[in-house]
C-alpha cells in the first residue's frame, strides 16, 4: 500500500489568537472600520441560534430569549480565564449589542428578565464568547457562513484508500501532526462533514472504517470487534510511517482510542474523547444510561422474539418520529429547554440512526456494545501517559458522561474535562467551533481555557 498521507513540514510557530481592538467595534457599531468585526460577532451568535434550530427548527418562532440582568451576568463572567482582560462595562455592552443581533435575526428578547431557561443561557453565553472571539481572547471560527448541520463531505477535500486486507479509510493531506479520528461503529463518515469541509483545518487526518459496515453509508451488516478495529487502525498508521499523531474519538470509538493509545504509547501524542461511551465499565445502577440500557433490554427481547423486539427498535430508524412539534413541548421552561437540547440534529437523523435501520444491524451494534463492555478500560487508562481531554455536553441523551468523567478521574494521569453548556451527544455537528477550538489548543500543546459556555477543569 502506498503512503496515504502527504505530510508537509510545518514551519509555522504555534501561537494563540492575536488580540484585535476591543471596545471600538462595539461603541462604533455602524462605523465602516468595524464592519468585519461586527459581521463576525453577528455570525458567531447566529451559529449559536442554529444549534437550537438545528434540533428544533421552529423554536424561535414560538419562544423568546430571556436576557437576565446584564450587570450581574457580566460580573459573574469577568473572572473566567477567557475574560480576564475585559471590564464589566465591555461585557455589558457586548450583551446589549448581542441582543441587537438577535433582533436582526427576528428572535424576540425579553430584556431584564428575572428568570431564564437553559436555551436562553446558551444564547446569552454565546454572545459573550462571540465577543471574546472577535477580540482575540479565544479562537472560535465563524467562516462557515450559511452552514447548516449536515452530513455531506465536499468531494475533492479528502481521498479514500484501502488496506491490503480490504479495509477502506478516508484521509486528507496537510501540515502538522496527523489526527486519527475514531468514530461510532455504524455511523457514516459524513458525521465529520464540518471538519472535512473546513478549509481552515490544514492538518492531515485519517478515518479507518470499522469492519462493521460501509465507511460512506454506515449501518452494521457485519459483526465487528474492538480488537479488530484497533488492529486495522494500527496497520494503516504503521504502513504509512505515522510516528506521532493525536487521536480524537467519539461515542463508542472511545474504547478503541484508549486501546490504541495503550498499544502505541510512544506514537500517540494526545487523546480527545468527545461524548465518549464507556458503557458497562461500572454498574448500570450506579451509572444509568437510559438509551444504552434500552438498547440492551431490547436486544434481549429480540433474541427471544425478533418481531416483538424489533417493534421496540424500529422507531429509531423512522427519523420523522424524532421531530418535535411545539405543541408537544413541556410548558415549564426548564423542562422545555431540556427536551430540545437533548434532541439529535434533525438534518443528520438518518446517519445517526443508521446502526438501527435493520434488525440485523441492531443486533450487531448491541453485540459489539456488550462485548466492548468487557474491556477493562480502567486498567488501560492506568497505563496511558499522554494528555487526555474529555469534551462533553451538559445535555447528552445518548451516554452517561458522568461515567467517563469518574473513570478518567480515577485512572487517568493527565486529564482535562471541558464541559460545553447546551451541547448534546453530537458536538462535532452542532458545536463544531468549540470542537475546533479544543483541537487547535491540543495541536499547540496548550490547554483550552474556560469561556462563558465552556468550563474546563483538571481531573487528574
Amino acid at each position: 500500500m502506498n503512503s496515504v498521507l502527504r505530510l508537509e513540514r510545518d514551519t509555522s510557530t504555534h501561537v494563540g489568537p492575536s488580540r484585535a481592538p476591543r471596545i471600538d467595534f462595539l461603541r462604533n457599531w455602524a462605523a465602516p472600520d468595524s464592519d468585519a468585526q461586527r459581521k463576525r460577532f453577528a455570525r458567531l451568535i447566529e451559529q449559536a441560534t442554529q444549534e437550537i434550530s438545528g434540533r428544533f427548527p421552529h423554536y424561535f418562532s414560538q419562544f423568546e430569549i430571556e436576557l437576565p440582568q446584564i450587570g450581574a451576568l457580566a460580573r459573574s463572567t469577568k473572572d473566567l480565564p477567557a475574560f480576564k482582560d475585559f471590564s464589566t462595562a465591555e461585557l455589558e455592552l457586548a450583551l446589549v449589542r448581542g441582543a441587537q443581533v438577535l433582533d436582526d435575526l427576528h428572535i424576540r428578547v425579553n430584556l431584564g428578565s428575572t428568570t431564564s431557561d437553559e436555551i436562553s443561557m446558551v444564547v446569552v453565553h454565546s454572545i459573550l464568547d462571540a465577543y471574546a472571539a472577535v477580540c482575540g481572547s479565544i479562537d472560535l471560527g465563524a467562516s462557515l457562513a450559511g452552514r447548516s448541520p449536515s452530513i455531506a463531505p465536499v468531494p475533492g477535500l479528502y481521498s479514500v484508500g484501502e488496506t491490503l486486507s480490504g479495509v477502506p479509510f478516508a484521509f486528507a493531506a496537510g501540515k502538522g501532526r496527523p489526527l486519527v479520528i475514531l468514530s461510532n461503529p455504524g455511523v457514516p463518515l459524513g458525521i465529520w462533514a464540518n471538519l472535512i469541509n473546513d478549509m481552515r483545518f490544514r492538518r492531515p487526518w485519517v478515518i479507518v472504517a470499522s469492519r462493521a459496515g460501509s465507511l460512506a453509508e454506515g449501518g452494521m451488516p457485519n459483526p465487528s470487534s474492538l480488537s479488530q478495529d484497533v488492529e486495522d487502525v494500527r496497520n494503516v498508521l504503521l504502513w504509512n510511517n505515522l510516528n506521532h499523531f493525536d487521536v480524537m474519538a467519539w461515542g463508542h470509538g472511545a474504547r478503541v482510542a484508549v486501546a490504541l493509545a495503550r498499544e502505541l504509547p510512544n506514537r500517540v501524542n494526545s487523546v480527545l474523547l468527545v461524548s465518549p461511551s464507556f458503557y458497562g465499565a461500572r454498574s448500570a445502577e450506579q451509572y444509568p444510561s437510559p438509551f444504552e440500557d434500552f438498547l440492551a433490554e431490547a436486544y434481549g427481547i429480540v433474541r427471544q422474539d425478533a418481531a416483538s423486539g424489533w417493534a421496540l427498535v424500529e422507531p429509531l430508524a423512522e427519523t420523522g418520529k424524532w421531530s418535535t412539534r411545539a405543541g408537544s413541548l413541556p410548558h415549564d421552561p426548564r423542562r422545555r429547554a431540556e427536551s430540545v437540547l437533548r434532541l439529535p440534529p434533525q438534518a443528520c437523523l438518518k446517519a445517526v440512526f443508521a446502526p438501527f435501520s435493520r434488525v440485523e444491524y441492531f443486533r450487531h451494534y448491541v453485540e459489539r456494545m456488550l462485548a466492548d463492555a468487557t474491556y477493562d478500560v480502567g486498567a488501560a487508562l492506568r497505563q496511558l501517559r499522554c494528555p487526555i481531554v474529555l469534551l462533553t455536553g451538559t445535555n447528552d441523551a445518548a451516554v452517561n458522561t458522568l461515567l467517563a468523567r469518574d473513570l478518567l478521574a480515577a485512572y487517568g494521569h493527565d486529564v482535562l474535562h471541558a464541559t460545553l453548556l447546551g451541547a448534546g451527544h453530537h458536538i462535532q455537528v452542532l458545536q463544531y467551533e468549540y470542537l475546533r477550538y479544543t483541537l487547535d489548543c491540543m495541536a499547540r500543546e496548550s490547554e483550552p481555557e474556560s469561556t462563558a459556555r465552556l468550563r474546563v477543569e483538571r481531573l487528574a
